[in-house]
């Protein structure tokens, strides 16, 4: 009995726990199952209404970009797809919509989904307005504009529902989640409660049923142990409770992970909404306002970084962030709208929202911003919440702005009307046409801008095109402030949705200008008609394709040879013209050609032959121009009648060719001239020079020398000829070698002291003391411009002074230049006539050629020369003055040695001169020297004292000893015109040249006592230095004189030679003998120079040939060389010239036995022996060495000794220059300064080494 009392008390209370558990553990999971379904529900509405409401912003957003293409020039078809396609995405917006509407609402998104579902309406009823709008865009796009204006305000109204609906998705979800986690913790709550009720039940009843039982179970211990092992029902009865317990156990695990399963389902959901919320292209934000107005971020979308250059999570750090990147003048504006914003949320609450539009400069573009604020409607007393977005929108305003802009610029008058006639819309055209201020006629009728007839008429026309819903174009006159215009107008209603109109835009073109256009295009084509038919021009329009002419005026019938225009219509080119052209074209190539030039560059211009009906030809300039006419091409052509030029342009090549044949034939009859005067000159002066080598009377000497001086006259007039003849002819060749300038200007005032002398003219030479020693140019020539100058102010100059000066000018531009001066005081030349001095045989007038002789040739050669060396000569002259003269070449100073030499500071000179030229133009040199000048004119100014040196100038006899007896103990250098060049010293007396610096330097030291003096120099003389074997040698003369004088001239020079009279015995006696060198005149019979020399070389005999020419033409002396000589000769022939070229030639071709040579010494010193020249070179090696072992020794008597030896060999050879040289290095060793000595003589073996190099024979 008390066995079944335990088991039903026992099993009553399993029971009894179990259906506790289990009620329990139902309503949990009752609870959790609830709970998930309702997150389900939740996770699924939103998910499904963020994508509909996502897709409805990207259609709508595309919508509005597919409508914009329309803006763009497009054709019909392209129209209708993007209408088509527009209405397809509006289908698909639509059905999306209604999906969301779907889902399940709150009562909040319910009444913001109707608000959307409106916009949504007037959105598709703008969208069809814009679409019609569009339909003809040649005469829409005023209308367009306006539906499309309306159609953005709208869009924006919507979109604010829609990013209403979409923040409004966060808060739904949000008060889901935390409803969903309230009805959790409650189930957790009572399940957990449930559990501990059960557990405190359980422990009390088993408690007391162990009370009830102990006793019972004590004394069936016993039993119970010895049927342990066979207790099935105990056995089965705790697996039983063990297997409730582990699925208690098991169902509260599922339920725990069934929660975390939602928690992380719910914060997926959530990002995938933030992910949403970041892929929108607006920036969604959530801020916090307090009553300090201070701003903070709670929530910002993570397009921040994109749309306003600011990264979120800067922004919600720090929410004047934003500022950074804010336009510099849309800051101030921001601010007073934020500041009045926030006052006004905090004094009257409520839902408020604001719209502000600013700028943002992100990476230098600027980018315009639209930000929408919405206050929450729960504003506390500290703070509230504002929720909205940031949107870019510059394509949007650029879009807008351009579109007003267009509208505009455009010169035609737009403007949009309402139904009632009130303006919507205008442009700046229509605005500026009338004079009414910028916006107002906005809202105003036409009565109330024009009069009461005009704005009838206007209106009337405006009720036409709205009741018939048509579209109207016309032509109409309306008054303007400056008169009345002509307008082309269209006028057309603005539909909606439904197709009825709600505006009229009238588009009006002002066609004023155009109409006045075509009435004065009219009367030109009546006036052109006239003209083409009147006009003295040929003028014929062809077909290009055949060359066919369909029209003609009269003119054009005259010149072509016709009578009547139908006779010339319908000829082509070929019938009126000749049959081939200038070029030897065939006629209708030619024209294909030229008609094909026309048609491609819209003209051409050339000459023609032509042909009349009469068989004449006539050549014309023709000019053809394309047309148009009816769509094709022809082409106009006016034709000009040139027989009369062609014949010239004809008459004009034969008189070309006519002058360059007498051209030729002036230059084959100079040189013919020059070859027939030379060769008697050559006879006449080669004689004449050898008279001068024998003996004498002192009548006969005097007479030679007249017929000597007037037969270098001829000479030198023959010269000038020539000289002109190859520069007018470019013939004539400039030399480029250095050479000694001031040494040049001295020599020819020397040569003309006998003349000036002779008329008791005074010759001054003035040289700067900036003029360097050498320069680069062609000596002779600028000798020959020289001695002309001052040969011709001589020539002129009664009585007074003839002056020559050089000067150095350093230009700029061109370098260095030195600038020659002649200034006499002659008869002077009238400025009328001083420019025709330059041209060729041209004098003041015949009296001077009678009075004063000359050609008229020098001063054209010297202009003609000066210009071909770069430079200019000038004229200054006034009749009964005088003239100067002025030369500026272009020269390149050459770099030498300057031995200056060291003259004690305490030596002065005194110059006693009664003329200031002279003494002004050396004293800059003397002062370069280093010595203290004093000029004085005369003697009583004069101290005497024992180191004094006096230069007198241009003294007589008696008053040069009146200066010796006053002047015991000085020295005096007696300077004149007539003086040697280098001094010669007579007791106290020194003499030198007045014209010589070199002569007065030397004088200078001598009366120093610092060189002894040179009492003589050596003659001028031919001299044989060694006659043990004389040169072999072969002439080929025609002429019997000059064969006569080469002779005499090759016997005084020691050479043997026989004569042949032409090239063909010259060439027989050249192989029965052997020569050491042939002489040969060009022109000879039977056989020329020429061909002698180019039969000697096709027979491989290479000996030297020298020319002998009167010929001074390029050509001549081209063809030389092109014939194998190996040097030319000029008629007359100089002995010394002569002697040169046969040392030059023979040096390496003397026949055995003749190595000793012949040579001549000038004085000139510029030929040299072989022998001597290398006897001067080993004395002149050996003194240089001393001179620098004495120099290391410090043995000045040793250096002043070599010093001295070396000038007097060079005095003897006729180097003045290196003797001078030589004077001013042993004026070093009196000073005894050695480091500028060694300096000194390290460039004076320089410039000895190139003077020896130059010296050397052949050279």
């Amino acid at each position: 009995m008390n066995r079944i009392k335990i088991g039903i008390k026992l099993f009553i209370l399993t029971t009894f726990l179990s259906s506790v558990t289990m009620i329990l553990g139902l309503q949990g999971l009752n609870g959790m199952a609830n709970t998930k379904d309702r997150l389900k529900t939740v996770y699924d509405n939103r998910t499904v209404a963020l994508i509909q409401l996502s897709g409805v912003v990207n259609d709508t957003m595309y919508l509005l970009r597919l409508i914009d293409k329309l803006k763009d020039e497009q054709s019909p078809e392209e129209i209708t797809r993007i209408i088509k396609n527009s209405y397809k995405i509006a289908s698909e917006r639509e059905k999306k919509w209604k999906a969301y509407r779907n889902t399940f609402l709150t009562n909040k998104e319910t009444i913001l989904a109707r608000q959307a579902e409106a916009h949504i309406n007037d959105l598709a009823l703008a969208r069809n307005t814009v679409i019609a709008a569009y339909r003809d865009q040649g005469h829409e796009a005023g209308r367009a504009a306006a539906s499309r204006t309306n159609l953005d305000r709208k869009f924006n109204t919507f979109h604010y529902d829609l990013s209403q609906l979409i923040k409004l998705q966060v808060e739904v979800t949000n008060n889901n989640y935390e409803e969903a986690l309230k009805e959790y913790t409650h189930i957790h709550s009572i399940t957990l409660y449930s559990m501990l009720i059960a557990i405190i039940l359980g422990a009390l009843f088993s408690f007391l049923l162990a009370r009830s039982i102990t006793r019972p179970i004590h004394n069936a211990v016993d039993i119970a142990n010895s049927i342990a092992d066979n207790l099935p029902d105990s056995d089965s009865s705790k697996k039983f409770a063990d297997d409730e317990v582990s699925q208690l156990l098991h169902a509260l695990a599922r339920l725990k992970s069934n929660i975390a399963m939602m928690s992380q389902k719910i914060k997926s959901q959530l990002i995938q909404l933030k992910a949403m919320t970041n892929s929108l292209p607006l920036v969604v934000f959530q801020m916090s306002l307090n009553r300090k107005k201070t701003l903070s971020y709670n929530f910002i979308s993570e397009q921040a970084s994109i749309v306003l250059g600011v990264a979120s999570e800067e922004l919600l750090e720090n929410a004047n962030a934003l500022m950074r990147n804010l336009h510099p003048e849309d800051i101030l504006s921001v601010k007073i709208a934020s500041i009045k914003f926030a006052k006004k949320v905090f004094t009257e609450g409520g839902h408020l929202s604001v719209h502000m539009i600013f700028r943002m400069i992100i990476d230098t573009h600027t980018r315009w911003i639209l930000a929408t604020v919405i206050t929450d409607s729960n504003v506390s007393n500290d703070s509230v919440i504002l929720n909205g977005f940031y949107q870019d929108i510059t394509e949007q305003y650029n879009s807008k702005k351009l579109l007003q802009d267009v509208i505009d610029e455009n010169p035609a008058i737009v403007i949009i009307k309402d139904l009632q006639g009130k303006y919507v819309l205008n442009n700046r055209s229509f605005e500026q046409l009338f004079n009414f201020a910028e916006g107002s006629v906005i809202g105003k009728t036409d009565y109330e801008i024009f009069d009461c007839t005009l704005a009838s008429q206007l209106r009337s026309v405006d009720l036409d095109v709205l009741s018939k819903v048509s579209t109207r174009q016309f032509e109409e006159e309306i008054p303007t402030p400056d008169g009345v215009h002509s307008f082309l107008t269209n006028k057309f209603p603005l539909l909606d949705d439904n197709g009825n109109p709600y505006a009229i835009c009238i588009i009006a073109s002002d066609i004023t200008q155009r109409r006045t256009i075509e009435k004065l295009l009219k009367e030109s084509e009546a006036y052109n008609k006239v003209l083409f038919q009147e006009s003295h021009t040929p003028i014929v329009v062809i077909t290009p394709e055949t060359g066919q002419i369909v029209d003609c005026n009269p003119a054009a019938v005259n010149i072509y040879g016709y009578t009547l225009r139908d006779e010339l219509l319908g000829k082509t080119t070929l019938d009126v013209s000749a049959p081939f052209q200038y070029a030897e074209v065939d006629t209708w190539t030619a024209a294909m050609n030229e008609q094909a030039i026309a048609l491609k560059k819209g003209n051409n211009i050339f000459e023609w032959q032509l042909r009349r009906p009469n068989g004449e030809f006539w050549d014309a300039s023709v000019h053809l121009t394309t047309i148009i006419h009816n769509g094709e091409p022809l082409l106009l052509g006016t034709v000009t009648d040139i027989t009369i030029r062609k014949q010239a342009e004809l008459a004009i090549l034969q008189a070309k060719a006519a002058a360059e044949n007498a051209t030729k034939l002036k230059s084959n009859f100079l040189a013919t001239m020059s070859h027939e005067i030379r060769t008697p000159l050559n006879a006449i002066l080669g004689n004449l020079e050898l008279l001068e080598y024998s003996s004498l009377t002192l009548l006969q000497r005097d007479r030679l020398h007249t017929v000597t001086t007037s037969s270098r006259s001829l000479l030198n007039i023959i010269n000038d000829i020539l000289d002109l003849s190859k520069v007018e002819s470019d013939q004539l060749i400039l030399e480029n070698t250095a050479f000694d300038i001031i040494h040049m200007f001295e020599e020819i005032a020397q040569m003309f002291v006998p003349l000036a002398s002779k008329k008791e003219i005074t010759l001054n030479l003035i040289i700067s003391a900036e003029i360097e020693q050498y320069y680069c140019g062609d000596p002779t020539r600028i000798r020959q411009i020289v001695n002309n100058l001052v040969s011709n102010a001589i020539k002129f100059t009664e009585s007074g002074t003839v002056s020559l000066s050089l000067e150095l000018e350093n230009d700029a531009l061109s370098g260095s230049m030195i600038f020659i001066r002649i200034c006499d005081t002659g008869i002077g030349i009238h400025e009328s006539i001083q420019q025709d001095l330059f041209q060729a045989f041209m004098q003041a007038d015949s009296s001077i050629t009678r009075r004063f002789g000359g050609s008229g040739l020098g001063l054209t050669l010297c202009k003609r020369l000066t210009e071909l060396m770069q430079g200019e000569i000038t004229l200054e002259s006034k009749p009964g003055v005088g003239s100067i003269f002025s030369v500026k070449l272009p020269v390149q100073p050459v770099t030498s040695p300057r031995l200056v030499p060291l003259f004690s500071p305490e030596m002065n000179i005194t110059i006693i001169s009664k003329h200031s030229d002279w003494p002004r133009a050396v004293t800059p040199h003397l002062v370069k020297w280093g010595l203290q000048v004093n000029i004085k004119e005369s003697t009583e100014e004069v101290t005497y004292s024992q180191s004094q040196i006096l230069i007198i100038n241009e003294l007589s006899h008696e008053e040069l000893l009146v200066y010796e007896r006053a002047a015991l103990n000085s020295r005096i250098i007696n300077v004149s015109i007539h003086g040697p060049s280098m001094p010669i010293m007579d007791e106290q007396l020194i003499s030198v040249s007045c014209f010589s610096l070199a002569g007065l330097r030397s004088a200078i030291m001598l009366a120093m006592g610092l060189e002894s003096a040179e009492t003589s120099v050596p003659p001028v003389a031919y001299e044989r230095l060694d006659s043990v074997k004389r040169a072999h040698i072969l002439v080929a003369e025609d002429h019997e004189a000059n064969r006569i004088l080469i002779r005499e001239q090759l016997k005084l020079l020691g050479h043997d030679a026989d004569f042949a009279e032409n090239g063909l015995i010259a060439l027989t006696m050249f192989k029965n003998k052997r020569y050491d060198i042939i002489l040969t005149d060009l022109s000879m019979p039977l056989l020329d120079g020429y061909g002698l020399s180019e039969q000697l070389r096709n027979q491989q005999e290479w000996i030297p040939i020298i020319a002998i020419t009167a010929s001074t033409t390029k050509d001549d002396l081209q063809r030389c060389l092109a014939a194998g000589f190996d040097d030319i000769i000029l008629k007359p022939i100089s002995l010394s010239e002569l002697d040169l070229a046969l040392r030059k030639h023979l040096r390496h071709n003397l026949s055995s036995g003749s190595e000793k040579s012949v040579t001549v010494v000038t004085s000139q010193g510029q030929c040299l022996s072989h022998e001597l020249y290398e006897a001067m070179k080993t004395a002149t090696t050996l003194s240089l060495s001393a001179i620098e072992h004495a120099l290391v020794r410090g043995d000045m008597d040793e250096v002043a000794a070599q010093l001295h030896s070396m000038r007097g060999a060079f005095m003897m050879i006729q180097e003045p220059i290196v003797a001078a040289k030589c004077i001013d290095l042993n004026s070093m060793t009196k000073a005894n300064k050695p480091v500028e000595l060694q300096q000194a003589f390290n460039d004076f073996k320089f410039f000895v080494n190139d003077v020896l190099h130059r010296l050397t024979p052949g050279n």
